[in-house]
């Protein structure tokens, strides 16, 4: 009941082409419905027309692709928000596991949607790559195989971590002046 993928938008801006399709959906993906607070499989041809939580659980995987021909992998235990493309941008939000993504094939037009993968701690946008993010335990780990990706905010330099690590001991993580009150 109240499944957001099962209502027809005779007002859609988006053709049924321009949204994000399931390729292969192995093992036991699911999508969270919120009318219902339940959750349903994910099959392979379904297409994602609103935003959606996905969970990719243990011996589990969910291959995504787009209209510009990029494509995701989603790897087990991992989950994210996806949807279809807004003002030209097609957003994947990670919230943990792993998604492998590879932005563009060779031969295609420079006219194609911005790629991005947003985690807890940065945004990672590309036109045209193959990279891999992790997110695990709040911490982001990114590996670029090919192309250009940016990230928002960049990662902190050795420098500002030095100098974390080199604070006054009197000078607490969170700025505070530690006062010793045993006397």
């Amino acid at each position: 009941e109240m499944d957001p993928w099962d209502e027809v938008d005779l007002n859609a801006s988006l053709p049924p082409e321009a949204l994000p399709k399931v390729e292969v959906s192995n093992g036991m993906v699911v999508r969270y419905i919120p009318g219902s607070n339940s959750f349903l499989s994910v099959n392979e041809g379904d297409l994602i027309k609103t935003l959606t939580l996905v969970m990719i659980p243990l011996d589990s995987e969910l291959v995504v692709s787009f209209e510009d021909g990029s494509v995701i992998r989603l790897d087990e235990n991992s989950r994210v928000v996806i949807g279809p493309p807004v003002d030209g941008v097609q957003l994947v939000d990670l919230r943990n596991g792993t998604i492998s993504v590879l932005a563009k094939e060779k031969g295609e037009t420079n006219d194609r949607t911005p790629f991005v993968v947003r985690t807890k701690s940065a945004i990672f946008e590309t036109n045209d790559s193959f990279f891999a993010v992790t997110e695990y335990l709040g911490q982001t780990f990114i590996e670029v195989k090919s192309g250009e990706v940016n990230q928002y905010p960049k990662r902190a330099n050795k420098i500002k971590f030095v100098s974390y690590l080199n604070r006054p001991a009197s000078i607490s993580p969170l700025g505070i002046i530690d006062q010793n009150t045993s006397n």
